[in-house]
């Protein structure tokens, strides 16, 4: 199974030529599964959407926050798939004083051998925030679990976590 995870940066710069930019590594990396972060979204256009509908992949997409430089442009998190998605479901992650909100999703995937249990998320970014992300990484353990106890695969989790190898919140996560 080929797994792939992207953080996208949101809609800064030459968006248009990023957006090709973007499809065309989707395009030839070929993931089964991908995780994305900082997916836009702009009233009824979706990042996500629009690249899942360019490759033919099935999608999911879970609101984290509103854009602080433009309320209309919402940032979140997203999964796609080469094969049907059964359920989802977001949670709602801490945040620290001043910074906006943050959401695991979850997308129950339809593979041809059972349900894959595939998870996305986004941690807190500045370095100081290390004690956020453990109590992040604690709640995504739990949801996790949750979301995965039946199914034949075990979860994968992929994300930005902001973190270095040996932190704190990731060795939590191992």
């Amino acid at each position: 199974m080929r797994v792939m995870t992207w953080n996208l940066g949101g809609r800064f710069g030459p968006w248009q030529a990023r957006l090709e930019a973007i499809a065309a590594a989707l395009a030839a990396e070929d993931p089964d599964v991908c995780g994305l972060q900082e997916v836009w979204q702009v009233g009824s256009e979706n990042l996500a959407a629009e690249l899942a509908g360019r490759l033919g992949l099935h999608w999911r997409w879970a609101f984290a926050a509103c854009w602080s430089q433009d309320q209309d442009l919402r940032i979140g998190n997203a999964i796609l798939s080469r094969w049907p998605i059964l359920a989802d479901a977001e949670l709602a992650l801490p945040v620290p004083d001043g910074e906006q909100g943050r959401v695991a999703l979850h997308a129950r995937i339809d593979t041809p051998a059972g349900a894959l249990p595939m998870f996305t998320t986004h941690f807190s970014h500045q370095p100081h925030f290390s004690a956020a992300r453990v109590a992040q990484a604690r709640r995504l353990a739990g949801f996790v679990a949750a979301n995965s106890a039946d199914c034949p695969y075990p979860p994968i989790v992929t994300g930005d976590l902001n973190a270095e190898p040996d932190a704190d919140e990731l060795r939590l996560l191992g």
